[in-house]
């Protein structure tokens, strides 16, 4: 029994390390046979994600808004053609109302050119009185010479004895002195002094007993019509193919766009030397609001918006959509491409801009830390 024991013992001995062994090879087997095929490294690999948009392309007018300072359009100084007396100012020259062309301003005290007219009246029916005496006397002195020439058929008759120089003088005191009538009942007209156009006075020197002469007495400006000169560089001229009488829009400081139509008058033919820039004059009309609403007073700041009309088209893009000012990332078949545009005008957030890529085309927005053209990328559709 003993060497039952001891054969026993050394059998158990010996097989420990092969069932360690076996249970470690059976372990590996049934590892590799339970194994998964892990997936390929490029089937796992993350590209950087970028956020794609597609943009319309649009033929909407583009706005280039500008800046200036409302001028009356005509600007003149009143003053009397003839001295006088003011005997009457008109209440809507104090006021600062709007005139008529035509109406009355002022007057002059008219009595002394009444009494030049009556005088000039005068002279005028002298001289001709006194042409019918010469022209009657010359008749008689004609008269006379046929009778003196009949018994000296010889003789020739002079100017003088026909007084032809008489009836020249008297001809010509009769044209002074319709002339000085003339001159006599424009003085009696000039007392009254009238709007040159419609428009409004300011810094008036005009009072009732006044004596004034030729001194500017108020300044008048011109209602129907106010002028905004606004600069625009060389690249918003060749945008807008600026044409006289084009539609522009007037904002007052307080952005009221005022409800009228304003229009370009002209523009200078060159560059400002220092500011490269052009001088482009807009009309606008009825600045006051006589006929329409909305009152916009001279010397007032004004923001002047051109529309410049855009037939081949052009995208907004935003701003931080631009490399570098001149370029687009497009993502075709996950890749990079770099599209070279051309920016039209940059605004606040975005830029116009124009180029070889279509509506459909998905164009990277938002700023990546790092890009190059061909590199691999994953694009997230923006919301």
């Amino acid at each position: 029994m003993e060497k039952i024991r001891i054969i026993v013992q050394k059998l158990w001995k010996n097989a420990i390390p092969v069932l360690i062994v076996l249970g470690a090879v059976g372990f590996f087997v049934l590892m590799v046979a339970t194994r998964r095929t892990p997936p390929s490294r490029e089937e796992h690999q993350e590209y950087p994600e970028v956020t794609v948009r597609r943009f319309e392309k649009t033929r909407d007018p583009i706005p280039l808004s500008t800046e200036g300072v409302v001028a009356p359009n005509r600007r003149v100084d009143i003053s009397p053609r003839v001295p006088g007396e003011i005997s009457y100012v008109a209440p809507q020259l104090r006021t600062g109302e709007p005139l008529e062309k035509g109406d009355v301003l002022f007057r002059l005290d008219p009595r002394e050119y009444h009494l030049d007219l009556r005088g000039a009246e005068s002279q005028v029916q002298t001289a001709k009185t006194q042409l019918a005496r010469e022209q009657e006397e010359g008749e008689i002195a004609r008269e006379q010479w046929e009778l003196f020439q009949e018994r000296y058929p010889e003789a020739e008759a002079g100017g003088l004895a026909l007084r032809h120089p008489q009836i020249a003088q008297a001809q010509a005191d009769l044209k002074a002195a319709k002339a000085a009538l003339d001159r006599a009942r424009l003085n009696l007209e000039w007392t009254v002094i009238r709007a040159p156009f419609r428009g409004f006075a300011q810094e008036l020197l005009v009072h009732e007993g006044q004596v004034v002469s030729s001194t500017p007495v108020a300044t008048f400006y011109e209602s129907d019509t106010a002028r905004v000169s606004v600069r625009l560089s060389s690249r918003q001229k060749g945008l807008l193919n600026l044409k006289t009488g084009d539609s522009v829009a007037v904002y007052t400081d307080d952005s009221v766009l005022v409800n009228r139509s304003a229009t370009v008058a002209g523009w200078s033919r060159s560059l400002d030397p220092r500011s490269r820039s052009l001088t482009v004059d807009v009309a606008l009309p009825d600045p006051l609001g006589i006929d329409a609403e909305g009152e916009i007073p001279l010397e007032s700041f004004v923001r002047v918006v051109f529309f410049a009309v855009q037939d081949e088209g052009y995208f907004r893009i935003p701003r931080d959509a631009l490399v570098e000012g001149k370029y687009l990332r497009r993502v075709v078949d996950s890749t990079l491409e770099f599209v070279p545009v051309s920016v039209i005008q940059w605004d606040k957030n975005d830029a116009l801009v124009r180029g070889d890529f279509t509506e459909n085309d998905p164009i990277v927005v938002g700023s990546l830390d790092f890009s190059l053209e061909g590199m691999r990328v994953e694009a997230v559709e923006y919301e």
